[in-house]
């Protein structure tokens, strides 16, 4: 499910069917370029597709566009990690 309120609602109602979460992550070097932001457009319309497919199992997280710089390990990867443990103890069924 993409970040809407009303299909929010409606995933929190079916959370022992949803056995997928996907977390869409572009890293891009320190300077962005136009193939990075090809490459974020083609993340972001595959992990819908896959949404779409398996509609009703698969919560689809907001896509995250980072840069690599001397704060990445630092405070990026902590903070993808806090996302994905807040949501999936909300999910009975889960791998991570």
């Amino acid at each position: 499910m993409k970040w809407k309120v009303e299909d929010m609602e409606q995933l929190l109602g079916m959370e022992e069917y949803v056995d997928t979460l996907l977390y869409p992550v572009s890293v891009s070097p320190m300077d962005w370029d136009v193939k990075w932001i090809a490459d974020q457009f083609w993340l972001e319309k595959v992990s819908s597709n896959v949404e779409q497919n398996l509609k009703g199992r698969v919560f689809l997280f907001q896509p995250l566009c980072v840069a690599r710089n001397e704060l990445f390990l630092d405070t990026t990867i902590p903070f993808i990690r806090q996302n994905i443990k807040a949501m999936s103890n909300r999910f009975p069924h889960r791998a991570i």
